[in-house]
């Protein structure tokens, strides 16, 4: 490229109106998260925790990376406020790579989290699941299978009427076109969830007291 014929930069004008259009219409979205939902997926989550039982988390993309993300701030809050702490057993399907994998290529992609859950998963386990469209064949396949062996399913998803919203017992459905604005709430919902495990951890460990 020669000298003086580089493409302009940013208008940060144009950046400032971008950025506040989607901080504003984040903020909505937030705001129309159901608490009560909120409550029951952390009351899901202490009862699983609580009694030993297995949490597995998935998710594919983005999706993977805020499962694999809250796998590993619910492992945090548990090991610093909660007396159970040794007993957390949570498990991000998708970070297991050669699993992942290895499934795909033996099996199917869409049994890529269904046959791990199917050799580990327990009667009253719980499965999160997140998935933007609702509609990932590899996630609702993983339902099913917890759904068979007994298990809860958490879902965080988009759509409202996505088939993952209709199999889980628990929904968090963020209804937006803009699938980067569903995945910031999900994340958003996920570090709330994990505040109050440690909140409610600390309660615990104190006695009750505030």
């Amino acid at each position: 490229m020669l000298v003086g014929t580089e493409p302009p930069g940013p208008d940060l004008p144009h950046v400032m109106r971008v950025t506040s259009r989607r901080r504003s219409e984040f903020v909505e979205l937030i705001q129309e998260v159901n608490l009560e939902t909120l409550g029951s997926i952390v009351s899901e989550l202490w009862v699983a925790l609580h009694e030993g039982r297995n949490i597995f988390t998935v998710g594919n993309g983005g999706s993977a990376a805020t499962a694999s993300h809250l796998a590993t701030d619910i492992r945090s809050a548990v090991s610093t406020d909660c007396t159970f702490a040794d007993q957390a057993k949570v498990w991000p399907l998708a970070d297991l790579v050669s699993l992942t994998t290895a499934t795909s290529n033996d099996y199917s992609y869409e049994d890529s989290f269904a046959v791990p859950l199917r050799q580990s998963l327990s009667r009253g386990d719980l499965l999160i699941a997140i998935s933007v469209s609702g509609e990932s064949p590899n996630v609702l396949r993983a339902v099913r299978e917890t759904r068979t062996r007994g298990g809860r399913v958490v879902a965080l998803t988009g759509r409202p009427t996505a088939r993952l919203a209709a199999d889980a017992d628990v929904v968090v459905a963020v209804d937006h076109d803009d699938y980067g604005h569903v995945e910031d709430v999900h994340q958003w919902v996920c570090h709330a969830i994990a505040a109050n495990l440690r909140s409610v951890g600390h309660l615990a460990l104190n006695g009750g007291a505030r």
